[in-house]
C-alpha cells in the first residue's frame, strides 16, 4: 500500500483543469459591472497607443528587462484592445484556446518569450505579448520579462 502524497504539478489532467478554472475567473465579469449603469463607471477597454506616439519606435533602441506588470496599461493595436479589459482581463470567449494554452504553459513552468511592449514615460503598451501579460496578471505576477522599445 502507498501512502505517499503526491501533488498533480506535472498531471495532465491538473495543468489543464487549472488553466480552464483561472480563465473562467479572469473572464468572469468584476462586481462592479454588475452594478446598474447609473452607478459605475462606463466599461473601459484596453486604452490605445496612437500612432503619433510609435513613429519613433523604428529607430529606438530595444532592451531586455524586467518590467512592472502594474505599469503595463495598454496596447498598441486596436484589435487587442477590444480583446481585454484595462486590466488585462479577457472579455471574449474567443481567446479562451491560446489564453488556456498559456496559463498551462506557466503551470508546467515552461520559458515563455519575453512580451514586447513600448515604452511611453512610465508606461507600457503591449505590441506582441497579450496573453502572456492577461495571463501573468491572473496568476499575481508582479513582474514579466520584456523586449522594451522607449520612444
Amino acid at each position: 500500500m502507498n501512502n505517499s502524497i503526491s501533488f498533480p504539478t506535472n498531471n495532465l489532467d491538473y495543468v489543464n483543469s487549472s488553466a480552464n478554472n483561472l480563465f473562467e475567473r479572469a473572464s468572469r465579469p468584476n462586481w462592479r459591472s454588475l452594478l446598474p449603469a447609473r452607478f459605475r463607471a462606463a466599461d473601459q477597454a484596453l486604452p490605445i497607443l496612437t500612432h503619433e506616439s510609435t513613429d519613433n519606435v523604428d529607430k529606438a533602441e530595444t532592451t531586455t528587462r524586467r518590467v512592472v506588470l502594474s505599469q503595463v496599461c495598454g496596447s498598441v493595436s486596436s484589435a487587442r484592445g477590444e480583446d481585454f479589459d484595462t486590466n488585462f482581463r479577457p472579455v471574449r470567449k474567443h481567446l479562451k484556446d491560446r489564453w488556456v494554452r498559456v496559463a498551462q504553459a506557466c503551470f508546467q513552468q515552461k520559458v515563455l518569450p519575453p512580451v514586447n511592449l513600448v515604452q511611453i514615460a512610465d508606461n507600457y503598451y503591449v505590441v506582441d505579448g497579450h496573453h502572456r501579460v492577461s495571463v501573468a496578471k491572473s496568476l499575481g505576477h508582479d513582474e514579466i520579462l520584456a523586449n522594451v522599445t522607449c520612444c
